[in-house]
């Protein structure tokens, strides 16, 4: 009885969800990744685990990471020079937290702090 069972849950194990590498290009010749990123592969795709933007000529614009479709961890955009823009932390898909923008150069432009996705307390 139990192989029989065995027998007809295995067909559910061929339908599980995957995980598949996914790359979006600014062209057509895909010469020029602009996402990186990884998707849960089933019924409804969600993106899953680490997530990368680009600018055009390459550099990085942003990344964080994805669960089970949201973000979930410090969310990181740079300049184009390189230098980070903006630092946010989400927890499952919520701004939740410290926050901080940079100017070009370098420099703290602002500082803050998110709970459940609403600013709070001082911006500086």
């Amino acid at each position: 009885m139990r192989y029989l069972l065995l027998l007809l849950l295995l067909p559910l194990a061929a339908h599980a969800q995957r995980q598949q590498r996914v790359i979006v290009y600014f062209d057509s010749t895909k010469t020029h990744p602009r996402e990186i990123f990884r998707a849960l592969v089933a019924r409804d795709t969600v993106m899953q685990g680490p997530y990368k933007r680009f600018y055009y000529r390459g550099q990085l614009e942003a990344q964080t990471r994805y669960t089970d479709g949201k973000r979930d961890s410090v969310y990181v955009e740079f300049h184009p020079n390189g230098q980070r823009r903006l630092e946010a932390t989400y927890r499952e898909g919520i701004r939740q937290g410290p926050f901080k923008t940079y100017y070009e150069g370098g420099r703290v432009a602002q500082t803050g702090t998110f709970v459940e996705d609403q600013p709070s307390g001082p911006l500086t």
